[in-house]
């Protein structure tokens, strides 16, 4: 099935990343032309603008007849030149640290290097990457400023070949002084945007707020374990859990007697499972990896001593229930499950693991009592409508699951997978119109028919379900 057309995106996208660069990390390190060379792309329309008006006023011509030397000059400094320059500190990188070497940040040297040698492919420092991409960039700035004057002098002479030389290269040198200029100021404002980001000087989010209140009570009284608990939960949600468990050692050596701290510190440890994705599709009642299972172990310690301190914690039964259920203890987990809601009836969490639980062992009925529990006491819970409507659809009750999605969309109307979730339930009623109706739909909202993670009971998934349903419905 051929996807629909989109608009270019590649010149916003690469923009995106250079100024939140996060999304762009992977294990084997950062490409920073992926980065800069798109976010260069979109800088060349104004840049074109500001170095025809130096070549005019320089070179005593009007703005008009200055824009295509302008243009060209800058179109093959770009397309060629750029790209040259990064794979000069490419040659760079490999020569001196041999490509693909951490040399570690820790020190002053350190961080000068990884952002110097290494400023072709960073180094994947996740937590650094705000302020080492703008570095690097800066840096990547000066080979592409010599190469482009080299380019842009010899294409300039050939629109006036008739001037003088060296009044040539003052024009191109200046024009070139004042766009580099621009760009590395703008790549310094990033890095101090980002680096006042990093040290909170500038609060984006209520967790940040919260790690510069709890900080400033800690400083104010060191034995405030409330001020280490909160700036913990901030850092689970912002930074995960390695640094959110130090706060819960020290909230927990402090007061060893608050529940609520050990449940926070068992889910940071237990949530070092999701992120594990060599685990995906493993058979975990036979065993995991060491440092895992060391990690799962802790969390269900954890909860057990919180269970101690309150016997009726829901919470901690419901927390507990979901790391049996990860480490494919089921009766374990049942029974936590199970527990948790004979002490809160409306524990959400573990009515969804029961409801998926059931769902993974094929048991629709029981998926949907669990869903439809939820839905009991929190009707506009999108979570409970999707996956109860996905329930409805697995048992081949297609106007419920219609229904339920169609609920769900009036709370997000964006969600395109919903829109897929939809699609497949219209093919199950065999209107195919409307279900290549929301196919295109999802398409429209960013959703590809071929990436997403279902499984059709239909015999056939992915693309081979859309190809068919193409078919059935013209």
């Amino acid at each position: 099935m051929k996807l629909k057309k989109k608009a270019p995106v590649l010149p916003l996208l690469g923009l995106f990343l250079f100024f939140n660069p996060a999304p762009a990390h992977a294990d084997a390190g950062v490409p920073m032309i992926v980065l800069t060379f798109p976010a260069m792309l979109t800088a060349l329309i104004p840049i074109i603008l500001i170095e025809a008006a130096v070549f005019s006023k320089l070179l005593k011509i009007n703005y008009k007849s200055a824009l295509l030397p302008s243009f060209s000059a800058n179109a093959v400094s770009t397309l060629a030149g750029f790209p040259l320059s990064w794979l000069l500190l490419f040659g760079i990188e490999l020569l001196t640290t041999g490509g693909g070497t951490a040399l570690g940040i820790s020190t002053f040297l350190g961080k000068i290097a990884a952002v110097t040698l290494q400023a072709a492919w960073l180094i994947p420092y996740e937590s650094e990457l705000g302020w080492m991409v703008p570095m690097a960039a800066a840096v990547g700035l000066v080979p592409a400023y010599f190469i482009s004057l080299w380019i842009e002098l010899r294409i300039v002479e050939k629109f006036f070949k008739d001037r003088n030389k060296n009044e040539l290269k003052q024009a191109v040198q200046k024009a070139n002084l004042i766009t580099y200029g621009f760009l590395a100021a703008l790549c310094l404002t990033v890095f101090a945007y980002q680096s006042a980001v990093r040290r909170r000087w500038i609060t984006l989010t209520p967790e940040d707020k919260t790690i510069v209140e709890a900080t400033k009570r800690i400083e104010s009284n060191p034995n405030d374990y409330l001020a280490y608990y909160k700036r913990g939960l901030a850092y689970a949600k912002l930074e995960g859990s390695a640094k959110a468990i130090p706060d819960f050692d020290k909230a927990i050596a402090i007061n060893p007697k608050d529940a609520l701290v050990y449940i926070a510190r068992g889910n940071a440890y237990r949530h070092g499972f999701y992120r594990y994705k060599p685990l995906e599709g493993r058979d975990l009642s036979k065993g995991m990896p060491d440092n895992l299972e060391k990690d799962m172990n802790q969390a269900v310690s954890d909860y057990d001593q919180a269970l101690k301190i309150d016997p009726r914690s829901s919470s901690a039964y419901a927390h507990r229930g979901n790391a049996y259920w990860k480490w494919k203890k089921l009766d374990q987990a049942a029974a936590d499950l199970n527990k948790a809601l004979e002490f809160d009836p409306k524990n959400a969490d573990a009515c969804f693991d029961l409801g998926d639980m059931a769902a993974e062992k094929k048991d629709f009925d029981q998926a949907v009592s669990r869903y439809s529990r939820i839905l009991a006491f929190d009707p506009a819970n999108f979570k409970a409508r999707a996956k109860r409507g996905a329930a409805y659809d697995k048992k081949g009750d297609f106007d419920q699951a219609i229904d339920d999605f169609n609920k769900a969309l009036e709370l997000k109307p964006k969600d395109g997978d919903l829109y897929l979730l939809r699609a497949g339930a219209y093919y199950g009623k065999k209107e195919y119109k409307k279900s290549w109706g929301d196919v295109r739909k999802a398409q429209s909202l960013g959703s590809d028919p071929a990436l997403i993670r279902l499984e059709m009971d239909y015999g056939f998934k992915g693309y081979e379900f859309f190809e068919k349903l193409k078919r059935d419905s013209s």
